[in-house]
């Protein structure tokens, strides 16, 4: 029964995380500084996976040559995406230098906030004032924080 089971995550391993291995989205399905720890855990448990357009196959003996390319992928993958989380960052200052990068428009009106903080401060309970106002009870918390 073992066996099938990891004969199945080793298919599904195969289908889903080999094809994609240097795309951007295979970065987001391995995390960056565990990406060794992540192949080292599924080798342990007899699952060979493999990076497809690399051609590395990780089986657990791996060679030392296979363990490098696999740590340099991965330090490329992070600087690519720190550059990709600076033009981003760059991107929002200049928008809102142009006023144009407001957020998210607030869920209740100045009048319902102060409302929602008078019937919290009387005290009727939380849930039931989001729910009054059909907001989440983390909202209402985030309110009545800022009211602070």
């Amino acid at each position: 029964m073992q066996h099938r089971v990891a004969e199945s995550v080793q298919r599904t391993v195969a289908r889903y995380i080999a094809p994609r291995a240097a795309t951007p989205l295979a970065y987001n399905i391995f995390p960056f500084a565990n990406r060794p720890q992540i192949v080292r855990a599924l080798t342990g448990r007899g699952i060979r996976v493999a990076f497809v357009k690399e051609g590395l196959t990780f089986t657990g003996e791996d060679a030392p040559m296979a363990t490098l390319l696999l740590s340099v992928m991965g330090a490329f993958a992070e600087f690519e995406r720190a550059l990709i989380r600076e033009r981003q960052r760059e991107g929002i200052a200049l928008a809102k230098q142009r006023g144009v990068y407001r957020g998210r428009k607030k869920a209740l009106s100045v009048e319902q906030r102060a409302e929602a903080r008078a019937r919290a401060a009387a005290g009727e309970g939380k849930a039931g004032v989001a729910r009054a106002y059909g907001i989440s009870r983390e909202t209402l918390y985030q309110y009545l924080r800022a009211a602070e």
